[in-house]
């Protein structure tokens, strides 16, 4: 028997995919999205699973509710919460101390009120510039930036058109989870805060 050596056609290999599943059935459906929701990182857009599950969308959003209120009605300590364009098993917000104490995760860094004011900038002003942001908060906020970045809150989105090109800030699928927004329209309005 004849072994092919390891080298570039060994690199070339298809890439393993995952074993196909048969369609979601009905009865099943409720506790495969539940263990789907469990077992995922972060949240799952409607779309993923419905083609993973091979089942229609509008199917799974129904589902998607029952279960939410069937873990409601029963007083469990997780929820379904639609966020960043997606589906995640949360935990229910009044149980956060509680989780807190008992759970080693490492804590989200608090954000002071400057980095809270640029990022506000940010999320109601995207796309724009260091130089833009700036001139709303009359400050340099470089820094605050790279925090933003480095919390994966903010991300480079582009370049401006004008001349010199300069960078575009706008924020990210992380800052929509952690402030439980589905999507930007969910900010409130600026005259609201007022």
């Amino acid at each position: 028997m004849e072994v092919e050596p390891a080298g570039p056609r060994a690199a070339q290999a298809a890439p393993v995919a995952a074993p196909p599943v048969a369609p979601a059935s009905a009865e099943r459906l409720p506790a495969i999205l539940e263990a789907a929701l469990f077992a995922h990182e972060g949240p799952v857009s409607l779309q993923r699973l419905s083609d993973s599950l091979q089942v229609p969308a509008g199917t799974v959003r129904a589902v998607l509710g029952e279960l939410a209120a069937s873990l409601e009605a029963a007083g469990r300590g997780l929820q379904v919460a639609e966020v960043a364009g997606g589906f995640a098993l949360v935990t229910r917000p009044d149980l956060a101390p509680w989780v807190e104490a008992v759970t080693l995760r490492r804590r989200e860094r608090r954000l002071t009120p400057a980095t809270l004011e640029t990022l506000a900038t940010v999320a109601y002003k995207q796309p724009l510039t260091r130089v833009e942001i700036e001139a709303v908060r009359g400050v340099n906020c470089g820094a605050i930036l790279r925090q933003l970045i480095e919390l994966e809150l903010v991300r480079v989105v582009g370049r401006s058109e004008a001349l010199g090109r300069a960078v575009l800030y706008g924020t990210t699928p992380t800052f929509l989870k952690r402030f439980g927004l589905g999507a930007l329209s969910d900010l409130p309005r600026p005259d609201a805060l007022e």
